[in-house]
């Protein structure tokens, strides 16, 4: 990952997603960090998830071992262009999914994915999305 003018290799990464509050406006959840351990990962997610509708302010984390996530559940996309610092270099990556939808052959979902083409370009892209698609198969 790019970090400032540095490049790390992290053995772990770690997210932050959008939330809604009560009044609809879009908010940022704290870190959350990884867990090989399914349950304490999702422990972690819901917490964040709570104090990110609640506004409430968390510390800033100062490592770019991160994934920022978002969605658009109410309709379909074809990409999406994500907010970049641009005094601040990074590579983190920015996913976005949209509405699920059926076609002949199943259910399907829209992704756009923003990355740092100096780290990842179609081939590794394509790595993933063979990833995802073997992983939600099974």
């Amino acid at each position: 990952m790019l970090d400032g003018n540095s490049i790390y290799r992290y053995e772990n990464i770690n997210m932050s997603f959008t939330v809604l509050d009560k009044e609809q406006k879009v908010r940022f959840s704290p870190v959350v960090e990884f867990d090989e351990d399914l349950f304490v990962f999702l422990a972690r997610f819901y917490k964040a998830k709570e104090i990110g509708e609640k506004n409430k302010n968390s510390s800033k984390y100062d490592h770019n071992n991160l994934i920022y996530i978002t969605c658009l559940p109410w309709m379909r996309i074809t990409s999406m262009m994500h907010p970049v610092d641009e005094k601040n270099k990074d590579s983190i990556p920015r996913i976005c999914w949209g509405k699920y939808f059926e076609t002949i052959d199943g259910y399907n979902i829209d992704m756009s994915i923003q990355v740092n083409h100096g780290f990842q370009d179609g081939y590794h892209l394509g790595l993933f999305y063979e990833g995802l698609e073997r992983n939600i198969s099974n």
